[in-house]
Protein backbone atom coordinates (compact mmCIF):
# COMPACT_ATOMS: atom_id res chain seq x y z
CA UNK A 1 0.00 0.00 0.00
CA UNK A 2 1.16 3.28 -0.80
CA UNK A 3 0.13 5.90 1.72
CA UNK A 4 0.75 10.01 1.12
CA UNK A 5 0.18 12.42 3.54
CA UNK A 6 0.15 16.23 2.15
CA UNK A 7 2.19 15.24 -0.86
CA UNK A 8 1.16 18.15 -3.87
CA UNK A 9 0.10 15.23 -6.36
CA UNK A 10 -0.81 18.49 -9.14
CA UNK A 11 1.73 21.12 -7.92
CA UNK A 12 0.83 24.40 -5.90
CA UNK A 13 -0.05 27.63 -6.87
CA UNK A 14 3.09 29.03 -4.53
CA UNK A 15 5.47 27.60 -6.14
CA UNK A 16 5.62 30.47 -9.15
CA UNK A 17 7.75 32.08 -5.98
CA UNK A 18 10.38 29.35 -6.49
CA UNK A 19 13.09 29.06 -8.56
CA UNK A 20 15.31 27.04 -10.98
CA UNK A 21 13.90 23.80 -11.76
CA UNK A 22 12.01 22.61 -8.67
CA UNK A 23 9.85 25.68 -8.85
CA UNK A 24 9.08 24.98 -12.72
CA UNK A 25 8.65 21.24 -11.74
CA UNK A 26 6.40 21.83 -8.60
CA UNK A 27 4.04 24.93 -10.49
CA UNK A 28 0.10 23.07 -11.16
CA UNK A 29 -0.59 20.83 -13.87
CA UNK A 30 3.42 20.92 -15.31
CA UNK A 31 4.42 18.06 -17.31
CA UNK A 32 6.87 16.72 -14.76
CA UNK A 33 4.16 16.34 -12.15
CA UNK A 34 1.90 14.75 -14.86
CA UNK A 35 3.98 12.32 -15.55
CA UNK A 36 4.53 11.57 -11.76
CA UNK A 37 0.26 11.43 -10.88
CA UNK A 38 -0.63 8.27 -11.86
CA UNK A 39 -0.89 5.72 -9.00
CA UNK A 40 0.76 2.54 -9.39
CA UNK A 41 -1.94 0.23 -10.47
CA UNK A 42 -0.91 -3.15 -8.37
CA UNK A 43 -0.90 -1.00 -5.36
CA UNK A 44 -3.63 0.59 -3.06
CA UNK A 45 -3.20 4.16 -2.70
CA UNK A 46 -4.47 6.57 -0.02
CA UNK A 47 -3.81 9.81 0.17
CA UNK A 48 -4.27 12.22 3.02
CA UNK A 49 -4.57 15.64 2.94
CA UNK A 50 -5.62 18.89 4.80
CA UNK A 51 -7.87 21.48 3.05
CA UNK A 52 -6.05 24.14 5.34
CA UNK A 53 -3.24 22.90 3.99
CA UNK A 54 -0.96 26.23 4.05
CA UNK A 55 1.67 25.04 1.78
CA UNK A 56 -0.13 23.47 -1.33
CA UNK A 57 -3.19 25.80 -2.68
CA UNK A 58 -5.46 25.18 -3.76
CA UNK A 59 -6.49 22.11 -1.83
CA UNK A 60 -7.90 20.25 -5.04
CA UNK A 61 -4.18 19.85 -6.03
CA UNK A 62 -3.57 17.65 -3.73
CA UNK A 63 -6.31 14.84 -4.33
CA UNK A 64 -4.88 12.05 -6.48
CA UNK A 65 -7.09 10.34 -9.18
CA UNK A 66 -7.17 6.65 -8.80
CA UNK A 67 -6.77 7.10 -5.05
CA UNK A 68 -8.59 6.68 -1.59
CA UNK A 69 -8.75 10.37 -0.61
CA UNK A 70 -8.89 11.02 2.90
CA UNK A 71 -9.48 14.58 4.26
CA UNK A 72 -8.40 16.14 7.85
CA UNK A 73 -9.98 19.12 8.73
CA UNK A 74 -7.73 21.74 10.24
CA UNK A 75 -4.55 20.65 10.18
CA UNK A 76 -1.65 22.68 8.40
CA UNK A 77 1.25 21.18 5.93
CA UNK A 78 3.39 20.79 8.72
CA UNK A 79 1.24 20.16 11.88
CA UNK A 80 -0.13 16.77 10.05
CA UNK A 81 3.40 15.40 11.37
CA UNK A 82 2.38 15.79 14.68
CA UNK A 83 -1.64 15.48 14.67
CA UNK A 84 -2.78 12.75 16.66
CA UNK A 85 -5.65 12.49 13.71
CA UNK A 86 -3.46 12.38 10.85
CA UNK A 87 -1.47 9.39 12.82
CA UNK A 88 -4.82 7.82 13.47
CA UNK A 89 -5.89 7.92 9.63
CA UNK A 90 -2.19 6.53 8.61
CA UNK A 91 -2.89 3.69 11.11
CA UNK A 92 -6.07 3.10 9.69
CA UNK A 93 -4.72 3.50 6.26
CA UNK A 94 -1.86 0.66 6.65
CA UNK A 95 -3.05 -3.09 6.40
Amino acid sequence: RLVTLGTPHHGSVLARLGFGDNGRQMRPHSAWLQALAEPPATVGTVAIYSPHDNFVMPPSLLELRGAQNLTIDGVGHLAMLYSPRVVQALLTALP
